[in-house]
């Protein structure tokens, strides 16, 4: 089994880290580091490239999970998303489903916390990228860094983008496996 790296930047006094790490230690069933990068100050920029890169030279596994601290992960995600990986090496990153990408995909009615895509039987493909979790093979970071590009505002898209302008493309899980947290911020799971 191989050794899995969860990647998360946030900042002193966030809302929902705690959460998010309690849904992690409590899905994910294999070995796996987990480095967080907590700034003192809340600035506005916690998703910046170079402290998501910091991290990334700090991590050691096979397999990269980048996550916002705000996530709240369902049992199997992680699994399910590197089963993806493994099976198809056209496939640049997997997201689990979550609320947000569901809202922009059009799925407004949907019943929290774990609603199910029960018609989809394959990987959702999707042309953006949900920020909150992504998970991908390593050498895919190491060809195509997280940071800025073409001045595209979101960081999240500008990777995307870059991955799929290498030939790779975007999946996302059939089920909802993880909620973006607090309706205020992403039409997420409430507290």
């Amino acid at each position: 089994m191989s050794c899995v790296s969860i990647l998360i930047c946030s900042f002193s006094g966030s809302k929902y880290l705690h959460r998010t790490l309690l849904s992690l230690t409590a899905t994910v069933h294999r070995d796996y580091e987990l480095l967080v990068d907590v700034e003192k100050e809340r600035t506005g920029l916690v998703n910046t490239p170079g402290r998501y890169q910091g991290l990334f030279a700090r991590s050691s596994g096979d397999y990269i999970v980048k996550s916002d601290d705000d996530i709240h992960y369902f049992d199997g995600w992680l699994d399910a998303c590197i089963d993806v990986l493994r099976d198809n090496q056209n496939i640049g990153y997997v997201s689990p489903l979550n609320h947000l990408v569901l809202h922009k995909l059009g799925l407004r009615n949907l019943d929290p916390p774990k609603p199910i895509i029960s018609e989809a039987r394959e990987p959702v493909p999707a042309p953006f990228l949900s920020g909150g979790c992504w998970v991908f093979r390593r050498w895919l970071w190491q060809r195509i860094p997280y940071a800025s590009y073409n001045g595209i505002k979101s960081l999240d898209s500008n990777f995307g983008a870059t991955v799929r302008k290498e030939g790779l493309q975007p999946a996302y899980l059939p089920d909802v496996l993880c909620s973006h947290l607090g309706v205020d911020r992403h039409g997420g799971v409430s507290e």
